[in-house]
């Protein structure tokens, strides 16, 4: 990747700051092109409304791809305790009625994990 300069960067910005007119308020202050919003506390809020809402996106689609992978592999109990030891550091010991029947059983032992902070 090439090296990237201050002047690289400041024609960049110079470049995308009229793409973002439309959401906030974007001033220059010459000479040293220091650059200056104004948002709205509404839309502050609802920035933080969508990126709780992202957080929460993301962390029910880790869970899918967990339980994916626990029916794409054999032995995939082992891999998701593995990947999740991995993460997390913390031991997870799959419970033999989960190895049965793991429908049934691993939203407890998710439910578990959860609680002792497996998943962040």
């Amino acid at each position: 990747m090439p090296t990237r300069t201050k002047d690289y960067y400041q024609q960049l910005t110079r470049l995308c700051v009229p793409l973002l007119k439309h959401t906030c308020r974007i001033t220059a202050t010459p000479p040293t092109l220091v650059y200056h919003t104004e948002i709205t506390s509404l839309q502050r809020f609802g920035n933080r409304i969508g990126w709780k809402i992202r957080a929460l996106q993301g962390k029910l689609l880790s869970l899918a791809r967990l339980i994916k992978a626990l029916f794409t592999f054999d032995g995939g109990l082992d891999y998701l305790a593995w990947k999740l030891e991995r993460h997390s550091g913390v031991h997870v010991d799959i419970p033999e009625k989960v190895r049965r029947y793991p429908l049934i059983f691993i939203w407890g032992l998710f439910w578990d994990l959860y609680q002792r902070g497996v998943f962040r």
